[in-house]
């Protein structure tokens, strides 16, 4: 809103009274309505304010959320390794186990039948 700079005819007591009131009303007109103009640009930004603090806290709730369910999924993965690690230990174990009972059931197999043959 850009204005001209008014010109006032020349009076005999100064200028003209009411081309000066006139201008008067219309500069008190235009800052009255630069201010209502401001006042809504304050309550937006006031708003936007209140909305970006709100979406920062959902934000940072969504965050330690996040940061939670990876911790608890780091933990099952470990625990998860854990017990794959012992389930296969203890499958070497009986396997090992086995094999050894095996060998003593072959080695008195075998033994008896030496004996039987002398």
């Amino acid at each position: 809103m850009t204005t001209r700079k008014p010109t006032f005819r020349i009076m005999k007591n100064g200028y003209d009274r009411f081309a000066v009131d006139d201008v008067m009303e219309q500069y008190a007109a235009q800052v009255a309505f630069l201010q209502r103009k401001l006042e809504l640009y304050q309550e937006q930004m006031v708003e936007t304010t209140e909305k970006l603090e709100d979406l920062q806290t959902r934000y940072n709730e969504i965050e330690r959320a996040v940061d939670v369910r990876k911790d608890a999924a780091d933990s099952i993965t470990r625990l998860s390794l854990q017990e794959a690690n012992d389930v296969m230990a203890r499958a070497q174990d009986n396997a090992d186990e086995i094999v050894k009972e095996a060998f003593i059931r072959c080695a008195f197999h075998i033994a008896g039948s030496i004996a039987t043959v002398y």
